[in-house]
């Protein structure tokens, strides 16, 4: 399969990519045999959809990135609440790039219902890693009851201290062994994340799907996904993800370039004017007759209250809509 691939790839250089998808065909087979959850298949299905897209057949190159996003979610859904802080981090770096970067790329690529379907759940597994952080445990367990939890916690505090004080010291004048403090603590750490019955509450949303957003949402609400599109290095999008209870497929709509955001932070402006044209004009034809906005922001849009969004003519977009951050 390596040797396999490795043809495809230079034949990719050498722009010869029917021949390379031959070749790609071969290690996607090879690398199903060890299990759709696989990574390596994975892999393999995002290399095949990249040749597909260089020969202009997106429909090809949309169903393997849709698999590959199904698998992505299984995976991470199954195997990151168990794992420690320190973990989590290391564990999210390999997919951090595909899931910020690379989803919303195809998403705006594609611009298909089924694509918008599979990114949604993506932007969603990704905003929920980034509201899990180690100070998300450490609030819960403070504010727990069970003295076991809060003795594992602070015997974590205090061998955090002990290695960073260890880690001040010159090598030859460290009387314990700093790698090996630091394997206790990460046991410490996956011991408090499993026995914390709350953390495992506050996971919950690691399973959050756009099924389940759906079937709570009434016939009056509507959920917004905002994410950014990088198009190619000078243009960056912000773009909309809409879905409501009676939509089969979320609704992507185009927003705004980033760099008129950046113009509307830095120009201090407070023509909440500005906002509206730049992120709501374009979703208002999309929500006609919806009366409560939830939405989830991203990039530059967390530092700016597009709630408090002002009509053309002077009217506040919170008299028409109850809005929800």
């Amino acid at each position: 399969a390596h040797s396999y691939n490795a043809c495809a790839h230079l034949l990719c250089k050498m722009g010869e990519y029917e021949t390379a998808l031959q070749y790609e065909n071969l290690v996607v087979d090879i690398m199903k045999q060890l299990g759709i959850h696989n990574k390596l298949y994975s892999l393999s299905l995002r290399n095949r959809a990249e040749i597909y897209l260089n020969l202009n057949d997106h429909e090809n190159a949309m169903k393997d990135i849709i698999e590959v996003i199904s698998n992505y979610n299984a995976m991470i859904r199954n195997e990151f609440s168990s794992l420690s802080p320190i973990e989590q981090k290391h564990y999210w770096r390999e997919y951090k790039n595909f899931y910020e970067k690379k989803i919303p790329n195809y998403t705006s690529i594609f611009n298909h219902p089924f694509m918008n379907a599979a990114a949604y759940d993506a932007f969603l597994v990704s905003k929920g890693i980034l509201l899990n952080s180690e100070m998300a445990l450490n609030q819960i367990v403070l504010n727990s009851s069970n003295k076991s939890l809060l003795n594992t916690y602070n015997e974590i505090r205090n061998l955090q201290d002990k290695i960073s004080s260890l880690y001040k010291q010159p090598l030859e004048e460290r009387e314990e062994n700093v790698n090996k403090l630091e394997i206790r603590l990460e046991e410490l750490q996956r011991k408090l994340v499993k026995e914390s019955k709350d953390f495992g509450d506050h996971m919950a949303y690691m399973n959050t799907s756009l099924d389940s957003i759906q079937a709570n949402l009434d016939l009056f609400d509507v959920a917004i996904e905002f994410n950014k599109s990088c198009v190619d290095s000078l243009n960056t999008k912000y773009i909309a993800l809409i879905t409501t209870k009676d939509l089969y497929f979320p609704i992507l709509v185009e927003l705004c370039n980033e760099e008129e955001l950046f113009e509307y932070v830095n120009g201090g402006s407070t023509i909440d004017t500005k906002i509206y044209e730049l992120i709501w004009s374009p979703i208002m034809p999309h929500i006609s007759g919806k009366k409560n906005i939830y939405f989830s922001a991203s990039g530059l849009l967390h530092n700016i209250s597009i709630e408090n969004a002002i009509y053309p003519n002077g009217k506040l977009l919170s008299e028409d809509f109850a809005i929800y951050r």
